[in-house]
């Protein structure tokens, strides 16, 4: 993880050039692989991109959490959870975790 968010680094440094873009504030929670010599040597060659870390524990500062939250509200997890067995969950819930129907259609001839 922490190689392909030095990619990205990379990627967003094409995208907004230092010459057009003096500084690029990017903001990140405190996953392990926001940090790191990988990180580190990607921002050494690009520094005008800037990371400003969210606090820890504030989930109500990080958009994606809302989103998870979100998420969980309109797709609740089944009722037994500690069985993952496709066939344990309804077709929706299936769609949504695997991206692929629940039984695959069978082709008419």
């Amino acid at each position: 993880m922490q190689r392909a968010f030095a990619e990205r680094l990379r990627q967003i440094a094409v995208r907004y050039p230092a010459q057009k873009h003096p500084r690029v504030v990017l903001i990140i929670d405190n996953a392990p692989w926001h940090a790191g010599e990988g990180v580190q040597a990607a921002l050494r060659a690009r520094p005008h991109l800037e990371l400003k870390r969210l606090p820890s524990y504030s989930p109500q500062l990080n958009v994606i959490e809302r989103f998870w939250t979100l998420l969980r509200r309109r797709h609740p997890q089944p009722t037994v959870r500690h069985d993952r067995r496709p066939e344990a969950l309804d077709p929706q819930q299936h769609l949504l975790l695997t991206d692929r129907p629940l039984a695959d259609p069978i082709p008419h001839r």
